[in-house]
């Protein structure tokens, strides 16, 4: 830390007793997660919505106490904002990543091929010849498997209102 801002947040804390050096600390521990993108991949997971609420108390107590100036603040302010959108970004990615993995396994050509030849190109559960798409029998929400035994061609409205339940139509 320079030492005229810890001399500035020391007189600060003479006059007012309100200690802002943790709150410029998390600052500073803010920015470093920021330098590089590799980093930033890996320390993504140590900051929860708490820590960036507190981050943000931070940003208010330091901006009231007016040691430092407005664009070092709005700076502060645009890191978290980036940050915490990164951070939810991810987070969905990760949730959502089996659903495209399963997506991804059920438009190979080869599967439907197999599936095709083996059930033919019709709803199992309705009959229709229209709309089919691949179907996990047990879906991958429950723990269902992108392999061949867990698929069945369903229309697309068959599809539908199954859901989520498992049920074999084959």
């Amino acid at each position: 830390m320079p030492t005229n801002i810890f001399i500035s947040l020391l007189s600060y804390y003479d006059k007012t007793g309100i200690n802002l050096l943790d709150d410029y600390s998390n600052m500073i521990y803010l920015s470093w997660n920021f330098k590089e993108k590799e980093d930033r991949y890996e320390n993504i997971y140590y900051f929860t919505l708490e820590s960036i609420n507190k981050i943000l108390e931070s940003i208010s107590k330091l901006q009231k106490s007016k040691l430092f100036n407005l664009e070092w603040i709005l700076e502060k302010e645009k890191q978290i904002d980036c940050f915490n959108k990164e951070l939810q970004d991810r987070l969905l990615r990760k949730i959502n990543q089996p659903r495209i993995d399963a997506c991804k396994f059920t438009s190979l050509k080869e599967v439907k091929d197999f599936i095709y030849l083996k059930y033919g190109k019709k709803c199992l559960c309705c009959g229709s010849e229209k709309n089919i798409s691949l179907d996990h029998i047990i879906p991958i929400k429950k723990g269902g498997k992108n392999t061949l035994d867990n698929l069945q061609p369903l229309c697309k409205s068959c599809n539908s209102k199954k859901g989520i339940k498992i049920i074999d139509y084959r």
